[in-house]
């Protein structure tokens, strides 16, 4: 059985390029050759690799001053803390998810302006909802938001780069210091340490949510009701599982191909699987 080689260009398009070129381990025939340079001009496939592991996430929450302002009737600060130790604790006991907690703003009086003020407070393990309970219920406010020097930390927090790792990013506001944390969200997807993060934002101003869409899908709530109802949009998107939808097209753009095995690879060349190609209605 014979692989057509293809490679991811930009997602969510995959299109299957230098399949002409003759490869040692997979050698093509004339045949398959024109049947090939069908596939690389005519193949646009909406994808997303399948997940078969338990998720990874890592929260990052803001700890800066600004919340300590009301929200409702509560301080947004223990509203944030109480809605993410519930959200903890469901996906401990429905997921078994590896969970982390990292923390930026906590330690140094704004007044310091600590740019490099961050912490992971709980170290990614099985079973330690309890654990991040009880560490929030602990933390205060305190100083400035460092989200870029906060993200730049995640390929340790993380430990483990294979499977899917995801980052839940929790704040009232955009980047307070000097960092770049669009490049640091790039960085981290470009070298598969983490999926597109997930921004929640806490009643976030128009320009606050502008500036935090570079970073990776971002949501605002506008009400305690919201931030529930966002963390949970968040866990969809972490464990979606799509598949792979091919269309092999023949001469007169066709769909009469069918059981054909493809590979995958990204640019750089790493292999992202092996898939069999058959259609769904015959």
């Amino acid at each position: 059985m014979k692989f057509a080689p293809c490679f991811f260009m930009q997602d969510p398009y995959i299109f299957c390029s230098r399949i002409l070129r003759h490869h040692s381990l997979f050698p093509l025939s004339l045949l398959e050759m024109k049947y090939l340079f069908f596939l690389f001009f005519t193949i646009p496939i909406f994808a997303q690799r399948v997940n078969h592991e338990k998720p990874r996430i890592l929260f990052i929450l803001d700890a800066s001053y600004s919340m300590n302002r009301k929200w409702g009737q509560e301080q947004m600060w223990e509203i944030a803390k109480r809605t993410l130790a519930e959200f903890a604790t469901n996906l401990d006991k429905k997921y078994g998810a590896e969970l982390a907690l990292r923390v930026y703003g906590h330690k140094y009086d704004v007044s310091f302006n600590n740019c490099t003020d961050t912490e992971l407070k709980v170290p990614m393990e099985f079973n330690n909802s309890e654990r991040i309970k009880e560490v929030l219920s602990v933390l205060r406010y305190n100083g400035t938001t460092p989200i870029a020097y906060s993200m730049t930390f995640a390929s340790l927090d993380f430990k483990e780069l294979k499977g899917r790792n995801s980052i839940i990013l929790i704040t009232d506001g955009e980047e307070s210091c000097s960092g770049n944390p669009c490049r640091v969200s790039q960085s981290l997807q470009e070298h598969g340490i983490s999926i597109k993060p997930v921004v929640i934002g806490l009643d976030l101003s128009d320009f606050g949510i502008e500036n935090l869409k570079c970073i990776g899908d971002v949501s605002n709530a506008k009400t305690p009701a919201d931030l529930k109802q966002n963390l949970n949009k968040a866990l969809d998107y972490i464990l979606d599982k799509t598949t792979f939808e091919v269309h092999l097209l023949d001469g007169n753009r066709q769909a009469t191909e069918t059981d054909v095995m493809m590979r995958f690879t990204s640019p750089s060349g790493k292999v992202l699987g092996n898939f069999y190609h058959t259609m769904v209605n015959q």
